[in-house]
């Protein structure tokens, strides 16, 4: 598959390539890899896009539905009226920046542009869990408020995240002239430090978390597994903060030369006392009425209600489907959960490892 981004930096990089200058020469030649989350963000975006949600499930319809709505307060928010014949909407254009007016040096895709005279507004959306920097200090916004200005001719643009799972849903950000200069320089420095062949790498958790480079880093190996030197009988409550941090980026390196392996097998190839293991196979049902239909004549029906199982999403679909949309979404699910406080049991859950503090 051709590369869209003919080997340059992109914008979504532009964070990690701030942290760890290294990890864009070092990532150049790596293999692509796609996550399943990557994969599902991929259908909501196309979903959002395209307005169609066919074949996406309840919890992703629900946060297609989530952006659109979102996308909306937001064009509210910042004075662009979808409506206007002055506006100009663009939807998943590559966008690039320019030396000299002539060579490309970097390229970002932004999830939706509006351009309504000498004013922006871009937005992307985030539809997985893991909460990403806000608006005003996210530099993949940064980096797309400087190609829309530049490409477009505009003087102000606003850049805005949305984020459903991640209360309280979206943020936004305003640069102006002055800021659009600014991030421009520094946006430059950025990408000079990380064309530089002896530039620094930098390994933590947050700039290795998408770097495809893990598996070959030895700075990123070193500090990982520096974590198995310690004394875990005798730990100073000093070095825990240093230690768990390097937790969190042994776990990822780890995984990333566990996948490394898999692929080489799934591509014919082989690694010295290893194989790949039968895949086997899972089992779902086409409807829950379906099987009961097969098995009713045998099972009696209240037995068959406590083999299933009972989906909140599901039910929350089902809800929405079957009551009176004059009210919001949120005031009905309201109703319905309330509907389900007496026959709820609520257990507590178990906090099995600490979270950072946000700073």
């Amino acid at each position: 598959m051709p590369d869209e981004r003919k080997g340059l930096p992109s914008a979504s990089e532009t964070e990690r390539l701030e942290l760890c200058p290294a990890s864009f020469l070092r990532a150049k030649n790596q293999p692509d890899t796609s996550s399943e989350i990557a994969q599902t963000g991929t259908r909501i975006h196309e979903a959002v896009e395209t307005g169609n949600r066919d074949g996406l499930t309840p919890s992703e319809e629900r946060l297609a539905d989530d952006c659109a709505r979102l996308a909306d307060v937001i064009h509210d928010e910042c004075g662009f009226d979808p409506d206007d014949e002055a506006t100009e909407t663009i939807k998943e254009v590559r966008l690039w920046l320019y030396a000299s007016g002539v060579d490309r040096i970097m390229s970002g895709k932004p999830d939706l542009v509006v351009i309504n005279g000498d004013r922006a507004l871009v937005i992307d959306y985030k539809t997985g869990y893991l909460e990403t920097l806000e608006a005003s200090q996210n530099l993949q916004l940064r980096t797309l408020a400087v190609m829309v200005a530049v490409n477009h001719e505009v003087d102000e643009v606003n850049v805005a995240i949305v984020q459903p799972n991640i209360k309280p849903g979206y943020s936004v950000a305003r640069y102006t002239k002055p800021d659009i200069d600014r991030a421009r320089r520094q946006l430059i420095k950025i990408l000079n430090d990380a064309n530089d062949e002896n530039a620094v790498a930098n390994p933590s958790e947050k700039a290795c978390r998408y770097c495809k480079a893990k598996p070959v880093c030895k700075e990123a190996q070193e500090a990982s597994f520096s974590v198995i030197e310690a004394d875990t009988t005798t730990l100073d409550v000093v070095r825990l903060p240093e230690l768990l941090e390097k937790c969190d980026l042994a776990d990822r390196v780890i995984k990333s030369i566990r996948d490394a392996a898999l692929d080489v097998v799934r591509n014919g190839g082989t690694v010295d006392g290893w194989e790949m293991p039968e895949a086997g196979q899972s089992r779902s049902f086409v409807s829950t009425h379906a099987v009961f239909n097969a098995l009713g004549d045998v099972i009696p029906r209240e037995a068959f209600a406590n083999a299933c199982d009972v989906k909140l999403n599901k039910l929350e679909t089902a809800w929405l489907e079957a009551t009176d949309a004059d009210e919001t979404k949120k005031e009905r699910l309201a109703t319905m959960r309330a509907f389900l406080d007496p026959v709820s049991v609520y257990k507590d859950k178990t906090v099995r490892k600490l979270r950072r503090v946000k700073a």
